[in-house]
């Protein structure tokens, strides 16, 4: 399948007004579940920077980012079978095909059409990423041979995905892609190996005594979090509701984004573009 993934698809702005109003609906139904629970939970990435610099939403954005400490994370997926009425915990222990190590709340009558679901077990419907920060090592040389490790897992995963819904931009890659998925099959790289390779990270995470985190699932360079960062979380406005943000988001954004309160220009206002969003039986929450 040819596509041109350069092109990012545009929104009307009803469309992601709406995206907006269902997106919060399902943050709300998270945070409830995380409060009955005791359980401590961060808004991170774009989430956390539109929480300081827009009370909300980041305009042009179209999803929520959570992030939470391992501990927490493995308490709220415990507890999330409560919420399975209305939504799939979309994650690698969920389904076959899914190797990433973060989960996605998703929900249920709703679709987010994105080819990573070529080929796989799970589909997407309007859905929020929940993240996991996990213990890097303290000492220079250490930290060095775990992001070494934690590359390699990294650009292997992204090549499996790619090859495996097959999805291409070019004749070229696709010939590449055809080459490297023969490759994988050769040196049996697989769901089930990938997730090896992921649950060892993390392993060897959880087992490490650090004054540092990362999340292991970022898109961003791979850096080191102190953990006095998050040492307390504080209430600030997000739209309607008030959300949890670290105490030192200034040291956190500051080091994802450097000056994190400049408006990037209109070229650099991307966001996921999905091809199609189906909003099911939630299209009438705007009229509410």
């Amino acid at each position: 399948m040819m596509i041109k993934t350069n092109e990012k698809e545009t929104y009307s702005p009803e469309t992601l007004k709406h995206l907006h109003e269902v997106q919060l609906m399902m943050l709300k139904d998270f945070i409830e579940l995380c409060e009955k629970y005791d359980i401590t939970y961060f808004m991170d990435g774009g989430s956390l920077l539109g929480c300081i610099r827009h009370e909300g939403f980041i305009p042009w954005d179209d999803d929520i980012d959570i992030i939470l400490f391992r501990e927490d994370y493995e308490k709220f997926l415990n507890h999330s079978s409560e919420l399975r009425t209305k939504y799939d915990i979309i994650n690698s222990e969920n389904y076959k095909s899914y190797c990433r190590l973060y989960t996605k709340l998703s929900l249920k009558g709703t679709r987010n059409y994105d080819f990573f679901e070529r080929n796989t077990d799970f589909i997407f419907g309007i859905n929020i990423d929940i993240f996991a920060f996990d213990n890097v090592p303290n000492g220079k040389i250490n930290r060095k041979l775990f992001k070494i490790r934690y590359e390699i897992f990294k650009k292997i995963l992204f090549l499996y995905e790619i090859t495996t819904c097959d999805v291409y931009i070019s004749k070229n890659k696709e010939r590449i892609g055809h080459l490297i998925r023969a490759l994988f099959k050769l040196i049996n790289i697989n769901n089930k190996t990938l997730k090896k390779m992921g649950n060892k990270l993390i392993t060897k995470s959880i087992n490490t005594d650090s004054d540092y985190v990362f999340n292991l699932s970022s898109s961003y360079n791979f850096d080191a979090f102190n953990k006095n960062i998050f040492k307390k979380s504080k209430q600030m406005k997000f739209e309607t509701i008030h959300v949890n943000i670290p105490s030192g988001f200034d040291e956190y954004l500051n080091q994802i984004y450097g000056n994190y309160m400049e408006i990037p220009p209109k070229d650099k206002q991307v966001n996921h573009g999905f091809e199609k969003i189906d909003f099911g039986e939630y299209w009438y929450l705007k009229k509410k």
